[in-house]
């Protein structure tokens, strides 16, 4: 009876442990050279922002603690990092 537990318990905790609900973002930009992805689990934000312009390239890769802020919050934080680096979204 333990040998049917054991495996079945760990096959339930690695199913449970990839199917992560997160909210993620991944957007092209209209120039086709800016990246960007953003995920919010709710407890931490991530930022990704790349850009292959040649003349000022962008590689920017931040987490924020938002555990404490609600969704207007989250979206004025997102709206400032993307305006401090110069990013337009459409």
């Amino acid at each position: 009876m333990k040998h049917r537990i054991i495996p079945a318990l760990l096959i339930f905790s690695i199913t449970s442990c990839t199917n992560s609900n997160h909210p993620v973002r991944t957007e092209r930009m209209n120039d086709n050279n800016t990246s960007m992805k953003i995920e919010d689990d709710g407890k931490t934000m991530s930022i990704n922002v790349k850009t292959r312009n040649t003349e000022y390239p962008i590689d920017y890769d931040k987490s924020f603690d938002v555990s404490n802020m609600d969704n207007k919050q989250k979206k004025e934080l997102e709206k400032h990092i993307l305006d401090s680096l110069g990013i337009k979204k459409i």
